[in-house]
């Protein structure tokens, strides 16, 4: 069985995604690693060049400007790198999400008995019991999480939302359903984690005022994994 992890990219140093990270965390379990970076202004191309593993496969790309509403390029830049894999099964990361090393080999076993198994067409990755996910997108000091969230808009709506994202701000809430991370983060994501100097204080774990449901919902699935009423586009079979 051969693995192709697949992922794309742009400006993603200067929006502070871990793309290296991101890419360092999936090297171990993939037989090559596509990385279609789109045409950028801070260095991004020569960030993916710099890993230097002969495993990764560059793609270049310009996104369509005509493509942003609605977000449409982002589909079309998947697209793009997921028709350059040439493995029997395809591992996807998107460029602020980690694996963790602990997670390996669970990911190797599904991988195979997924390949083994044509009734089964994809992998769902969980937190608790199953293969957990480190999402860092929302881990920024607040200016850089300004930025990031402006281009972001841009993509759904256009300019001006860009524009006004970047009039606003952003502050974090510290009433919002942010907990405290005990746990250990992946061995790639080590050094960007040391280096940051923010604060942030999230509220302690209790229920607020006026969310009763949204904060049980939240507790519920903290300890199952599972979010109730959650939309799911495919069947869960195993």
């Amino acid at each position: 069985m051969k693995v192709s992890g697949f992922t794309f990219a742009r400006n993603a140093v200067r929006l502070r995604y871990p793309l290296a990270e991101s890419i360092r965390s999936a090297l171990p379990l993939v037989d090559e690693m596509v990385v279609n970076v789109g045409r950028s202004d801070d260095g991004t191309l020569e960030l993916v060049r710099g890993i230097g593993d002969p495993r990764i496969v560059l793609v270049e790309s310009v996104w369509d400007e005509a493509s942003l509403v609605r977000g449409r390029v982002l589909a079309e830049q998947t697209d793009i790198a997921l028709e350059h894999c040439t493995g029997d099964t395809c591992l996807y990361l998107q460029a602020d999400e980690v694996f963790h090393e602990e997670d390996h080999p669970r990911i190797r076993d599904a991988l195979a008995r997924m390949h083994a198994d044509p009734g089964v067409e994809g992998l769902a990755f969980r937190a608790g019991p199953g293969v957990r996910v480190f999402h860092y997108g929302w881990v920024r000091p607040p200016a850089q999480q300004t930025e990031k969230m402006a281009e972001f808009e841009r993509l759904y709506q256009g300019d001006e939302a860009r524009r006004r994202r970047l009039s606003q701000g952003f502050s974090y809430d510290v009433e919002e359903k942010v907990r405290p991370f005990e746990g250990t983060h992946p061995a790639p994501m080590a050094a960007r984690v040391a280096a940051e100097d923010w604060v942030f204080e999230p509220r302690g774990r209790r229920i607020r005022p006026g969310h009763l449901r949204e904060d049980l919902l939240d507790l519920f699935e903290a300890g199952t994994g599972i979010r109730i009423g959650e939309y799911r586009n495919f069947e869960i079979v195993r």
